[in-house]
């Protein structure tokens, strides 16, 4: 009678242990899964989400995040938001947007269709495809003044003939449209000083694009006249200030970068 009870409390004592085993077990395994998936989550962001701004490696903004100190004049290296190996467009690259002033009279009217002084539908160097312009969710540009120009065509063909005015900033419009439609996404970069670039601007790429996007320059204005009159104290500097339209004889100049789904970022301030 006494062994059977003693093997009956070896037996209950196994059972227990086998329970307390088992149940360890069961934790490990329901905590496992979940660090697991914690460390394989990705650090940066998709195409459409930019990273923070004070990303610390390559796929979340670098050392700088979206503040490079080169960012005002230079082309810094682009930010990889989804492993993207292309960088972003560079004004190197792109061509210089010549154009002649809009003021009246407006000689060049005919050239220039609702004031549209360059268009990436009609004034594309033959040596780029359309097709960097396509994308379907990002797109996101910026734009650099430079000095007035002589001596050479503008976009359009019409000879700059006189000699440039020293201005010190644009105001530079910019319209991102699908093909085919007439309105589109519109922005205007303000006080954009000769030699460097503006913020970056991201732009709204319309729904259901499936062919590249058509950028237009238009609407371009100086600070000339307003620093002019308002140094020579001239009465009429309130009607030209801040900004005017830029004399039909004098051509301005400009240069543009831009990133898209298939490129890296632009790592520089945006613009609001």
């Amino acid at each position: 009678m006494k062994k059977s009870i003693h093997l009956k409390t070896f037996l209950a004592f196994i059972v227990i242990g086998l329970f307390v085993i088992a149940t360890g077990c069961i934790k490990q395994r329901v905590n496992t899964p979940s660090d697991q998936d914690q460390q394989q989550t990705p650090s940066g962001g998709d195409s459409t989400t930019p990273p923070p701004s004070n990303g610390s490696n390559g796929e979340t903004g670098g050392e700088y995040g979206y503040n490079h100190p080169a960012c005002r004049t230079g082309s810094p290296p682009g930010i990889a938001d989804g492993n993207q190996i292309l960088d972003y467009y560079k004004a190197d690259v792109l061509p210089r947007v010549i154009a002649h002033g809009t003021s009246q009279p407006y000689q060049y009217a005919s050239s220039h269709p609702g004031g549209v002084v360059w268009s990436s539908e009609t004034d594309l160097p033959a040596s780029l495809s359309p097709n960097i312009f396509f994308t379907n969710s990002r797109f996101n540009l910026r734009v650099k003044a430079l000095e007035g120009v002589r001596s050479v065509d503008d976009a359009k063909g019409n000879y700059c003939r006189f000699v440039p005015m020293p201005y010190q900033k644009l105001r530079i419009g910019v319209v991102v449209r699908k093909a085919g439609s007439s309105g589109g996404h519109y922005y205007r970069f303000e006080d954009v000083k000769v030699g460097e670039f503006s913020n970056v601007k991201e732009f709204v790429v319309p729904p259901g694009t499936n062919e590249p996007l058509i950028i237009e320059f238009r609407d371009l204005e100086w600070d000339y006249d307003c620093k002019n009159m308002t140094e020579t104290n001239d009465p009429n500097a309130p009607f030209y200030c801040p900004y005017s339209k830029i004399w039909h004889s004098q051509c301005v100049s400009l240069r543009f970068e831009f990133a898209t789904d298939e490129t890296r970022d632009i790592p520089c301030p945006r613009a609001y």
